[in-house]
């Protein structure tokens, strides 16, 4: 399993050298070669727990 995955670094690494991602996802400056992406509902629940949002509830 070893020398198989070695085998195939070279190729996964030029693979990821020159991923050009679709149009529709790539980042407006450049500056990344795609989007970020968090889920609404996973973002809102973590928000939802941190520690800043608990005190502003208790504050509230």
């Amino acid at each position: 399993m070893d020398e198989a995955l070695a085998r195939e670094l070279p190729a996964l690494a030029w693979f990821i050298d020159h991923y050009r991602a679709p149009e529709h996802l790539q980042e407006p400056t450049g500056r990344h070669r795609c989007r970020a992406y968090m889920n609404k509902t996973l973002a809102t629940a973590v928000l939802g727990i941190s520690p800043e949002m608990q005190l502003l509830e208790l504050i509230d």
